[in-house]
């Protein structure tokens, strides 16, 4: 897409009616696709995994604690805004795994 600074009104309609298609075309053809992407959670959950199995090494096993940051994380999963997903999911994982019974592992 070229910028459209410095263009005449006919040239940025051009451009703007041009990415009004692309998202249409995007919403309409691979909006299920992005939806069902898991990169973004797997993303998240390394991040998540890490000072978890620092915290709970020796008091739970690493299946415990990818299970309870998979499960913890899965509810933000459909969050509009993610900005603070690693903060909160971070915090109830730690809440969980601290519990004597952490509930996602119950499932």
């Amino acid at each position: 897409m070229p910028d459209p600074k410095r263009k005449s009104l006919a040239e940025v309609r051009t451009i703007r009616d041009a990415i009004e298609a692309r998202v249409e075309d995007l919403l309409e053809h691979r909006i299920n696709a992005i939806r069902s992407d898991r990169s973004p959670h797997q993303r998240r959950l390394e991040q998540l995994l890490r000072p978890l199995a620092e915290e709970f090494q020796g008091t739970r096993s690493p299946e415990e604690i990818r299970l309870c940051a998979d499960a913890i994380l899965g509810r933000f999963d459909g969050a509009p805004v993610r900005s603070f997903v690693i903060s909160l999911a971070f915090r109830h994982a730690r809440e969980c795994l601290r519990a004597e019974v952490c509930e996602p592992l119950l499932v």
